[in-house]
């Protein structure tokens, strides 16, 4: 018996196990790190950068929020560079899309962020456009710790719901540790 599922390749077929070994080789890259880093941002850096592969994201960030007001206490980017990211300024605050995946436990994936009544219409000057969206956040005990924030989807024009699963589950063994 076979399963089907939308964007999801037929188990035993040949784009099915190289999609398989690009997932467990980023997860187990993920989990070894939250394992095995003692510096929270080098494991923040190699969360988003597998939650970039899985998702085949552009450009991925987690963010972490700071106890108390809009600021996150860590927001770490991958995708761009140095240079860019020095030009974009100081780290977003927690408002908009980011502060919508952290009022909420449920994934939010969308093909054009811009069209989102959540999105507030403005980025620094220097930030690349960005139109495909998935957000995942970080649940523990049904609190929301931080979420991962993709965008940009590689070879499509969005994310598919098997990026989403992908990612979820990445965040979930993310807010374990």
């Amino acid at each position: 018996v076979q399963i089907f599922a939308p964007g999801v390749a037929a188990f035993g077929s040949a784009k099915y196990y190289d999609h398989a070994g690009v997932v467990l080789t980023a997860l187990s890259e993920a989990i070894d790190t939250i394992a095995t880093e003692p510096a929270l941002d080098r494991v923040l850096s190699k969360l988003a950068e597998g939650a970039r592969r899985l998702a085949r994201a552009r450009y991925a960030a987690i963010g972490i929020p700071a106890s108390e007001g809009d600021a996150f206490d860590r927001f770490v980017t991958v995708g761009m560079s140095d240079e860019l990211i020095e030009r974009l300024g100081p780290l977003p605050r927690t408002h908009g899309m980011l502060g919508a995946m952290l009022a909420e436990t449920r994934p939010f994936r969308t093909a054009d962020i811009t069209q989102d009544p959540r999105f507030r219409g403005w980025w620094p000057s220097a930030h690349p456009t960005m139109r495909s969206f998935l957000g995942v956040p970080m649940v523990t005990q049904g609190a929301v710790i931080g979420a991962f924030y993709l965008t940009d989807r590689e070879g499509a024009d969005e994310f598919t719901a098997e990026d989403e699963a992908r990612v979820k589950l990445l965040a979930g063994h993310a807010a374990i540790a």
